[in-house]
């Protein structure tokens, strides 16, 4: 967790009551970015305000929203692949090292299950997509493990295909 994170995080602890007044000095800066950062952007915000999320999800909404307003270079080129910032994560620690090789065990389980699931209730990527309001990218995304899935999605894909979340991703 970096620093910027421990930081979100305390605020989130101290003054949830002030993220109002934080959207609308940051909704002035979201309008003059193109239409789909300012989706991406809105979907941070709605992260930060959701009463169901914790303050883990919302220090990495605050992260993401932090690192596109002020994009940081890494070796000369702005963001990181999943697979690099892995690789930087786990040359820091082995505990890092350990939890990522358990994210990876359960993106894998996830893509096995969701896959099953969609096959026994003969359920296209198209039609979930539908079902969800999750586009059929992202589900292919996640199906061949190139992103893993927010609670809040795995929620959605759960509810449309009438299971339960945990029966989809692992400790969810």
């Amino acid at each position: 967790m970096n620093t910027a994170t421990k930081q979100n995080k305390l605020v989130f602890e101290i003054a949830p009551e002030q993220l109002m007044l934080f959207y609308a000095h940051v909704r002035q800066v979201i309008v003059s970015l193109p239409k789909s950062s300012q989706k991406a952007m809105d979907d941070m915000v709605e992260i930060l305000m959701a009463n169901h999320a914790d303050s883990d999800q919302k220090a990495a909404a605050m992260d993401t929203m932090i690192e596109a307003l002020h994009p940081q270079p890494h070796d000369g080129k702005l963001g990181l692949s999943l697979e690099e910032s892995e690789g930087m994560g786990a040359s820091h620690s082995d505990h890092v090292k350990l939890e990522i090789e358990s994210l990876k065990f359960e993106e894998e389980v996830f893509a096995t299950r969701l896959r099953k699931i969609m096959e026994e209730k003969n359920v296209t990527q198209e039609q979930l997509a539908g079902m969800t309001g999750v586009s059929q990218s992202a589900i292919s995304h996640m199906l061949t493990r190139h992103c893993r899935p927010q609670k809040r999605t795995i929620k959605k894909l759960a509810d449309a295909l009438e299971v339960t979340s945990d029966s989809l991703w692992p400790k969810c």
